[in-house]
């Protein structure tokens, strides 16, 4: 497993399915496979999801998961081991337990590792405390863990067998009734890019209802695609393209799949510029209409300016 993120806060369900878009997007490796999403819903109630393979496009009816103030999540490669559920622990009223690599191995305790913290949890210990006492109690144990209480507590931590690998991705933000934290590994990015920053910054966004430094797009419909003398993108209030327009001379003869979004082409919206794609998207170009490929990555990342 190479990614478990934790959020409690306004639409945190949002939030962290923004975060693993958003690694979907700007990372390669294991992930877009399988994926668990639990929240504790508003009533107290521990509700899940799971698919073995797309990652956050296998995962359909999530709407109603998006405004829950406490949600995790894990994701990796496909065709993971049935239940799924072992993976992410939850209990109603209590919280979620979250992690990578194996979570769910027995620990010393003789249960699951995530079930083992989330029970000492529901004793009253604080997660940080809980997910300390496992990952201490099973140093050479290949796993870390992420908690959110339904009372909007966060902790996380790797064993440290886990600590001396060095494809790590880490990334924490608290304030008193919000907050988020993801593990990752096995997920290689662009050179330059701060993958925990970029990450942490598009759930912090959705937290918080503020701007940050990226923001998620998507060719989610048919779009007109136009010549001109340069590439320039335009979206919609919420992120959907509405037209794209496009430098290259080169045109298709026959409809076929090539880069319609390119890289560090300029964004609008609203009339306004947005900032530069931080990645590009292929879509099937037909004449002058650019179509979602089912095949293909349909969302891109914006880096503002």
């Amino acid at each position: 497993m190479t990614i478990g993120i934790a959020a409690y806060g306004p639409n945190a369900g949002r939030a962290v399915l923004d975060g693993l878009l958003g690694t979907e997007t700007l990372g390669r490796g294991a992930i877009g496979g399988f994926a668990v999403v639990s929240v504790i819903d508003r009533a107290g109630v521990h509700r899940q999801m799971c698919c073995q393979t797309g990652g956050t496009s296998g995962l359909a009816g999530l709407e109603a998961f998006h405004d829950a103030r406490c949600a995790a999540l894990i994701s990796s490669g496909p065709n993971r081991p049935e239940p799924l559920s072992q993976f992410l622990a939850g209990q109603d009223g209590v919280g979620l337990v979250t992690g990578h690599r194996l979570p769910q191995r027995p620990g010393v305790s003789g249960l699951p590792l995530n079930a083992a913290a989330l029970a000492q949890i529901a004793k009253g210990a604080d997660p940080e405390a809980a997910i300390r006492a496992e990952t201490e109690a099973n140093p050479e144990a290949d796993f870390g863990l992420v908690a959110v209480t339904a009372d909007g507590r966060i902790g996380f931590g790797n064993a440290a067998r886990v600590r001396r690998r060095g494809d790590l991705v880490h990334a924490a933000r608290t304030e008193p009734d919000r907050g988020y934290a993801l593990l990752a590994n096995s997920i290689h990015f662009n050179q330059g890019l701060r993958p925990g920053d970029a990450i942490g910054g598009l759930i912090w966004a959705r937290l918080t209802g503020t701007p940050g430094a990226h923001t998620l797009a998507r060719l989610s419909r048919p779009v007109p695609v136009e010549p001109a003398a340069e590439d320039r993108v335009e979206l919609d209030a919420d992120g959907s393209v509405l037209r794209i327009v496009r430098a290259d001379p080169w045109w298709p003869g026959t409809p076929g799949t090539v880069t319609v979004i390119y890289s560090n082409a300029p964004v609008w919206q609203g009339g306004r510029p947005l900032g530069r794609c931080a990645t590009e998207v292929f879509a099937r170009l037909d004449g002058g209409m650019a179509l979602p490929d089912p095949a293909q990555h349909s969302s891109f990342i914006v880096e503002r300016t």
